[in-house]
């Protein structure tokens, strides 16, 4: 199967993302594939649900991925929405938190022991319940909670499935996740001017 190749990829995309400079009220978005995304708010890098295939990797993908973990650098957050495979990866999750050293690594608190087990340093992942905040680098994360089919709440854990909304350098941005509408949903969002929804 052919995949729709990448418009820029490796060290050039890298090298993108760094020298990108935006004003106070902009963000930079690029698509990785899949449902990875790189967000950038001033300064502030953030990856979102990183996941790399090369061509010869199950699960066949529709595109090329254009950064191999191991280029995901210079991020001040990893954010994971939740446990499947294309969003805790254990074999691309680990080389982006290798090659961001300094993120933290945002992710359900459902999904925590999941990414405890790829080897992650226990210390860097902050397992989030949803309708909860995380502050780093100047940028503000509310975890939204996410119906990929229906809401699923754990006493211990709280939802499984997550969206954020991103407030930094005067933007404000919501990624859903994998979200369909549900009962609460649009309550929990109308408390936020968003620019962005992803």
């Amino acid at each position: 199967m052919s995949r729709t190749p990448a418009v820029k990829k490796g060290a050039e995309l890298q090298q993108e993302i760094a020298a990108t400079a935006l004003d106070r009220g902009q963000v930079a978005i690029w698509w990785l594939g899949q449902a990875t995304c790189c967000f950038k708010f001033g300064e502030t890098v953030v990856y979102f649900d990183p996941f790399y295939r090369d061509e010869h990797q199950p699960p066949p993908t529709l595109q090329e991925m254009p950064l191999r973990p191991e280029e995901m650098a210079g991020a001040s957050l990893i954010c994971c929405s939740h446990d499947h495979l294309d969003h805790v990866d254990p074999e691309t999750l680990p080389g982006a938190a290798a090659a961001s050293p300094e993120a933290t690594i945002l992710l359900p608190a459902f999904a925590r022991p999941q990414a405890v087990g790829f080897g992650i340093p226990a210390e860097r992942l902050h397992g989030m319940r949803g309708d909860d905040t995380f502050t780093k680098a100047g940028l503000l994360v509310t975890a939204i909670p996410a119906a990929h089919m229906d809401l699923e709440y754990h006493e211990d854990t709280g939802y499984r499935y997550l969206g954020y909304v991103f407030q930094g350098n005067g933007v404000t941005l919501y990624h859903p996740g994998d979200c369909q509408p549900y009962e609460g949903w649009l309550s929990r969002l109308q408390r936020f001017l968003l620019d962005v929804a992803c």
